[in-house]
């Protein structure tokens, strides 16, 4: 297994914000923009709920 794999599993959402937003990921990046909007929360709240972006501003989900 790829170890940021096994870091996002020891990880896994811990707040209503967390699961809302894991849920809006896949395995496609997807922009910061698009998630705020499909997610209604405050941009800096997405910001800062999401820790790791694959460049861009980009958000992929890291699990397999």
């Amino acid at each position: 297994m790829i170890p940021q794999h096994t870091e996002a599993q020891a990880t896994l959402p811990e707040n209503a914000e967390e699961r809302l937003l894991f849920s809006l990921l896949t395995h496609e990046a997807r922009h910061i923009d698009d998630l705020i909007r499909e997610s209604n929360l405050a941009s800096n709240e997405v910001a800062a709920t999401l820790t790791k972006q694959v460049g861009g501003m980009q958000y992929v989900k890291a699990l397999p």
